[in-house]
């Protein structure tokens, strides 16, 4: 019985780029309760979530407190309970979890929805929680018993947002199906339904201890409900009602509307509507801790917020509009002499007509960027209202001026990490230095600190490599430049226009002569010699076009052997061209691909190539003669990148799929997948060594994977993959 091959395993060991997602929403303590012995003030602590790690962050100190991770999925939506003691987490998979800041440990997970869990909602005591999905269902969970309770359907589309009432046993849900539900906590039933809207209703906020709703939708228009609640008896709850005897002009304006005639115990009356300065959908909505603002904002960069006005400004207001009414009316001599009493013989108020003077809607602001979602941040009584927004890669807080009734920009805490898709990545020799690039930055990491060491401003890169010595990147970009980086130093000292089109391909000879071949969309390979310039001169770093070459097509990718003798040059017709390197004579061609290659990298030996292509395929060749060895169905998606391990036949590849698995070329099977990230893998990166793996995605993840000393066994990774397909 022959030997068996054995192979070692890869684990996670990190994830680089703190970046508050997008999905997932931000969640604040509005509470401060301090444990004994447990000096850390939480009141500004904020919680957001970078893929299936959920950082606690104190934004005063502007550091990361805590770090949670239990569900190897991402995070959809946090929420804090008001005691600050527990935070609950939401996955995309249909999971929750429940986490004690205290003990910094996980209370208990659970999968109950069969799809994205959308959000999440603690009630007043934090002994129940409640989450919704896109399975159009809400699950009531007891956090004392870690079970839960029961399952509430009757939405006919995914839920978007659920809240508990404070001092009524209801739970409010609102979903895409433009109804908002309310579910009795004792029968578990649906007790009344709000019909009327016209679009899906995206988020609403109870105001005035329940008596009021407030409802955002794919519209325009925030409606505004006044709420009432019936006791068994029939009788209406006084502590809810809506009028007093002191207030005729309000009461009058309620009365002229019609009351809800049916026997739910939680009735619904219109008071009107507010038209925001954003056309399209609600994304999120917010109310300060003590209910005088009420913040929203859309698909969009602008937030609008309004001043919810207390009673006794809204009878000076009215006052204010009833002396300029008599005023007017006896201008135009249409009326004698003003009654004593002006509000008994004035005309009632409609209830729109009143919503006008209770909300005070402030000028909008436009933001930095697109806003994501919002936040009230607690503040001392002498401090104004603070927002604190998801901007992306910054969090933005925003401070409403009491007196101008004004939103204003206070500060900023911008997160080291990249904003947009990080498309290249490269890291040095030893593995302590990690390099990756987007539209926008070059960011240059620290691994053993985790932690970004130089931002340097750069083109919309598309292509990297790393110029051996390892202190100099050679970056090609989408608007056809190339551009030198000096890593240590943190700073760029060459950009010219290398090609006319995007640089596709980059590639260096492996000897001293510091050589670049690059290929672009304007169906040219060229090559480049590199001068780092003399130290006894002012003359700097050059790069000189010594050679170029025409090609039938775009150049998709370019790969050298490592033994200087043949050159690989992928086109958009399908093919790959393989040519001698030093006289550019054609070998052999490389086809077969239904699309086109989209990357390819030649083994240690020269022995191997191996493409990967936008037809989900990855292909091994002889590249000596050019003869395929094997095709395999690689990924569910396109294949985006594929890297030999040095010293192997072993391979790495990765997709859109968002999976990165790894080969034997010699045997031609699949050894293991690694799943971590959430979207498009674009880039893979080894050390020297092969024992770190760096690989970026579309999730604006940076995820470290370490070679260790464990076996794995093929037989009991496939039952594992076999297993995992059937639950």
């Amino acid at each position: 019985m022959g030997l068996t091959k054995q192979y070692l395993r890869y684990v996670p060991d990190g994830v680089l780029n703190y970046l508050a997602a997008q999905r997932c929403n931000i969640a604040t303590i509005q509470e401060q309760t301090n444990s004994k012995g447990d000096r850390r003030s939480r009141s500004h602590w904020i919680a957001f979530a970078c893929g299936e790690i959920i950082h606690v962050w104190d934004i005063r100190r502007n550091e990361k407190v805590l770090q949670f991770t239990s569900v190897a999925e991402e995070v959809t939506c946090l929420a804090f309970m008001n005691n600050e003691k527990l935070l609950a987490a939401g996955y995309a998979d249909g999971s929750i979890a429940v986490y004690n800041l205290f003990t910094e440990q996980l209370v208990f997970s659970q999968k109950g929805h069969k799809s994205s869990v959308n959000c999440i909602a603690f009630n007043s005591d934090g002994s129940l929680l409640a989450s919704g999905s896109n399975d159009t269902e809400t699950i009531l969970w007891d956090v004392v018993g870690q079970t839960s309770l029961c399952r509430l359907k009757g939405h006919k589309s995914p839920i978007t947002d659920c809240r508990f009432m404070l001092h009524h046993p209801y739970l409010l849900t609102s979903s895409k199906d433009s109804l908002l539900k309310v579910w009795d906590l004792q029968t578990y039933r649906c007790c009344s339904t709000l019909v009327g809207h016209k679009s899906e209703i995206n988020k609403f906020i109870l105001l005035n201890e329940d008596q009021r709703l407030v409802t955002g939708s794919a519209d325009s228009e925030i409606r505004v409900y006044d709420l009432t609640f019936v006791d068994p008896k029939g009788e209406i709850d006084a502590s809810t009602a809506t009028t007093t005897p002191e207030e005729n002009v309000i009461a009058s304006a309620l009365e002229n509307e019609s009351t809800d005639t049916n026997s739910s115990p939680v009735r619904w009356k219109m008071a009107g509507s507010i038209i925001r300065h954003g056309k399209d959908r609600i994304v999120g909505m917010a109310v300060d801790p003590t209910g005088g603002y009420l913040s929203f904002h859309g698909n969009d960069a602008w937030l609008e917020c309004i001043k919810m006005n207390t009673d006794e400004k809204v009878k000076e207001l009215l006052g204010r509009r009833v002396r300029k009414k008599r005023k007017k009316m006896k201008k135009e001599l249409l009326t004698e002499d003003a009654a004593e009493d002006p509000l008994e013989e004035d005309e009632p108020l409609t209830a729109s007509e009143l919503l006008e003077f209770q909300f005070t809607k402030l000028p909008p602001h436009k933001c930095g960027g697109k806003i994501f979602s919002l936040v009230f941040l607690k503040k001392a009584a002498s401090e104004p209202p603070t927002l604190l927004l998801n901007l992306g890669n910054s969090l933005r807080s925003v401070s409403i001026d009491v007196g101008d009734n004004l939103l204003k920009e206070a500060s900023s805490v911008a997160l080291p990490a990249h904003r947009f898709d990080i498309r290249t990545s490269a890291i040095t020799s030893d593995g302590n230095t990690i390099i990756t690039s987007c539209s926008e930055h070059l960011r240059i990491w620290n691994r053993e600190a985790m932690q970004c060491v130089h931002t340097i401003p750069c083109d919309y890169a598309v292509s990297s490599a790393l110029i051996p010595g390892d202190r100099f990147l050679v970056l090609g970009s989408k608007n056809g430049k190339l551009e030198l980086f000096d890593i240590i130093e943190g700073v760029m000292h060459v950009s010219i226009q290398a090609h006319a089109g995007p640089v596709w391909g980059l590639c260096l000879y492996n000897d001293a002569r510091k050589s670049i071949i690059t290929g672009g969309e304007d169906k040219e390979v060229k090559f480049w010699d590199l001068d780092f310039g003399s130290p006894d001169s002012d003359r700097g770093m050059t790069l000189t076009c010594r050679k170029t070459v025409k090609m039938d097509d775009s150049v998709a990718s370019v790969r050298l052997s490592p033994d200087q003798k043949l050159l690989a040059v992928a086109l958009l017709d399908n093919t790959v061209k393989v040519m001698m390197a030093d006289s550019l004579k054609f070998r052999h061609s490389l086809y077969g691909h239904a699309l086109p290659v989209t990357c390819m990298d030649i083994s240690w030996d020269s022995r191997f190539i191996v493409t990967g292509s936008a037809d989900k395929n990855v292909k091994i060749w002889q590249l000596e003669f050019g003869d395929v060895a094997k095709s395999l169905f690689a990924h569910d998606d396109s294949v985006t990148s594929v890297l030999f391990i040095p010293r192997t036949h072993m391979f790495f590849s990765a997709g859109r799929d968002g999976k990165i698995k790894q080969w034997d070329a010699d045997k031609h099977e699949r050894i293991t997948t690694f799943s971590g990230h959430h979207s498009e893998v674009w880039s893979l990166a080894l050390t020297a060594d092969g024992r770190t793996l760096v690989s970026t995605s579309h999730d604006r993840s940076i995820r470290l994977w370490q070679k260790t000393d464990e076996i794995l066994v093929l037989d009991e990774e496939r039952e594992t993959v076999r297993k995992q397909s059937w639950c």
